[in-house]
């Protein structure tokens, strides 16, 4: 109900300003002021719209520039990244070829010790099987024929032994160094003669 009252009062106030020709040249005016200000706002509110839009754009452009830029940058620390590991594994493939390659020396050489051990064992099998045999026999000859008992627990310069008959044991002690080849062999004879 109070808004019929104020409804009422406000058409009898707008009568009112009618029926005065002076506030009807103000109220006429002042739709003209209205009018005018509405277009301005009009006017005002569509360049707020452009700029607006160009605001959007602008901030979309540096939106897209910055991630370009950030985007460059991670590229760029990506790659960085990329080529440091590309160098360490190039470290250490060549670290890897050359312990290959020392690997593959120390095999060929294993290979050729273990060709010339191949060789020394067949040589001591050869020594030992046909060798070694004729030698004991030939020593074991010549101390039947010599009577000479070698020691040979004594250093490769002296030579030492005795000369046994069925009657006596006469020992000997030469040293090599001081003595010579000649002279050892001469000696030798001379003591198994005098034993006989």
């Amino acid at each position: 109900m109070n808004d019929c009252r104020e409804g009422e009062e406000i058409i009898t106030e707008v009568i009112k300003c009618l029926n005065n020709q002076e506030d009807c040249e103000k109220l006429r005016l002042t739709s003209q002021i209205w009018q005018k200000m509405e277009a301005r706002r009009q006017t005002q509110e569509q360049q707020i719209k452009v700029d607006i839009k160009e605001l959007l754009a602008l901030k979309e452009e540096r939106e897209r520039s910055i991630v370009d830029e950030e985007s460059n940058a991670e590229y760029q620390k990506e790659k960085a990244r990329i080529e440091l590991q590309i160098r360490q594994v190039s470290m250490q493939k060549s670290a890897a070829e050359q312990g290959l390659k020392s690997v593959q020396e120390a095999v060929q050489k294993k290979r050729e010790e273990k060709e010339n051990l191949v060789l020394h064992k067949a040589k001591v099998t050869e020594e030992t099987t046909e060798v070694l045999p004729k030698t004991r026999y030939i020593i074991s000859l010549y101390k039947n024929i010599s009577k000479i008992c070698w020691e040979y627990d004594c250093e490769p310069e002296e030579i030492k032994g005795y000369v046994s008959t069925a009657k006596d044991v006469r020992p000997f002690f030469l040293d090599a160094r001081q003595n010579s080849s000649f002279f050892i062999t001469n000696y030798l004879w001379d003591l198994i003669e005098s034993a006989s």
